[in-house]
């Protein structure tokens, strides 16, 4: 349907159709029409689908609330979650580094809104230090999954509304973690670049996940640079 969308000379888009505000996120497109996109474009509705919008719509968001998307989420995360919690049921407390490592190899937004979810609800129960230690593994995860972002077609300025709705408030003793939206693609392009001079890899057939899991052990130093926070 290219024919019904263009741009005048100024960059103003007319349309005879949605795309327009799909493109602003003005519209939501059917269910049919993203479970045909999802037959064409395997995942797709994974992320149009995924409770990660929804906590983007809501500035403030109480444990009911928390509660409520939490069980929306994709079963693969709720697992996970699950699993954790269990720990702390028997006795045990897992920490938030075990978690976070978990779910930050889940490719799929539904991950990214369980770290937020765990992040709001430590920070409306005045956990500052846990909350703070959330902010720093969601901007972990937001690079180490920087190659399925880039493929998904999520932009840029979805991690600025991420600081915005939720990152911009979270502190600890008066520090807080931050990262410029500008530096995003920079360090894309960096672990994709490191990634080229490991060696014993099929480069070149590599699959999304494998440049997941690789640009993880980037950051923790596994080949000889530490790029950690």
């Amino acid at each position: 349907e290219s024919d019904a969308y263009w741009r005048t000379e100024e960059g103003i888009g007319h349309h005879r159709n949605k795309w327009s505000k799909y493109q602003k996120g003005q519209h939501r497109p059917r269910s049919t029409l993203v479970n045909t996109a999802d037959r064409l474009f395997p995942g797709s509705a994974q992320v149009i689908n995924s409770m990660f919008w929804v906590i983007l719509k809501n500035t403030s968001i109480n444990q009911n609330q928390i509660s409520k998307i939490e069980s929306k989420l994709s079963a693969e995360v709720k697992l996970v979650v699950e699993k954790w919690r269990n720990n702390f049921r028997n006795g045990r407390n897992p920490g938030i580094r075990r978690l976070a490592h978990k779910l930050e190899i889940i490719h799929n937004l539904d991950a990214l809104a369980a770290m937020m979810l765990m992040c709001q609800s430590c920070y409306i129960s005045n956990s500052e230090k846990d909350a703070h230690e959330w902010s720093r593994y969601i901007y972990r995860y937001l690079a180490i999954n920087s190659e399925f972002f880039q493929i998904s077609g999520v932009k840029e300025q979805i991690f600025e509304k991420i600081n915005e709705v939720l990152l911009q408030k979270i502190k600890y003793n008066n520090f807080r973690y931050i990262y410029p939206l500008s530096m995003y693609s920079i360090l894309h392009h960096y672990l994709m670049v490191g990634l080229s001079n490991v060696g014993n890899l099929d480069h070149a057939n590599l699959k999304t996940i494998e440049k997941i899991f690789h640009a993880r052990k980037s950051l923790n130093g596994n080949y000889g640079w530490d790029l950690q926070a």
